[in-house]
């Protein structure tokens, strides 16, 4: 996993944006569907949660981060 996640060039915005992706699949368990979703307006950085929108269940899940 290591190995994976230090492949991304964190100074082009294009690996940092596949790390983060990287990151949350493997570290928050989420669908690649999930992902794709995902919008800053998501993130509650105050409180240190992420909002999910579960696709296949039609509810909101706050994970943290």
């Amino acid at each position: 996993m290591d190995a994976l996640l230090a492949s991304f060039d964190a100074n082009l915005p294009s690996g940092r944006r596949a790390y983060s992706m990287v990151r949350c699949v493997t570290g928050l368990g989420l669908r690649c569907a999930e992902v794709v979703k995902l919008r800053i307006e998501d993130i509650d950085w105050r409180n240190g949660t992420v909002r999910i929108a579960r696709s296949k269940m039609h509810f909101m899940d706050w994970l943290p981060l």
